[in-house]
């Protein structure tokens, strides 16, 4: 039997709703919701956030982002710009549910791409972030 598809077992994973039990662990743990869908802790995403030195007018890109973390992480900490990309679309519309409870409205966006053929031109970010990411 062949192995399925990465793209199209990612797809698959993205589209299945969140149960509230998730939710709930999520809450716990981190206070809020963010649609952990990886493995990056929340010490490892502040970690993240204390080596990059990024300013208010930073822009930070994160491949593979999934429902925004730890992206959405590191922009709040720096009060940045962030732009996530992914492919799974139902991965990205959670993302972008995320924005309000995340408070980075007008400061985040979310692209369909795939990290091995970047849609934007040389120089536009100031960080790269991926965490769990197969590229």
């Amino acid at each position: 039997m062949a192995e399925p598809d990465s793209f199209d077992r990612f797809k698959k994973q993205y589209a299945l709703r969140r149960g509230e039990v998730a939710r709930r662990v999520e809450r716990s743990v981190l206070g809020h919701e963010v649609g952990l869908n990886g493995f990056t802790t929340f010490g490892q995403a502040e970690t993240l956030c204390d080596v990059l030195p990024l300013s208010e007018a930073s822009r930070v890109l994160e491949v593979g982002c999934g429902h925004g973390w730890p992206g959405f992480q590191v922009a709040q900490h720096h009060a940045c710009n962030l732009v996530g990309i992914d492919v799974p679309i139902d991965a990205l519309r959670e993302a972008r549910a995320n924005l309000s409870t995340r408070e980075l409205n007008g400061r985040a966006a979310f692209v369909a791409a795939n990290g091995r053929a970047l849609p934007f031109p040389s120089g536009v970010f100031d960080a790269i972030v991926h965490a769990d990411t197969f590229c």
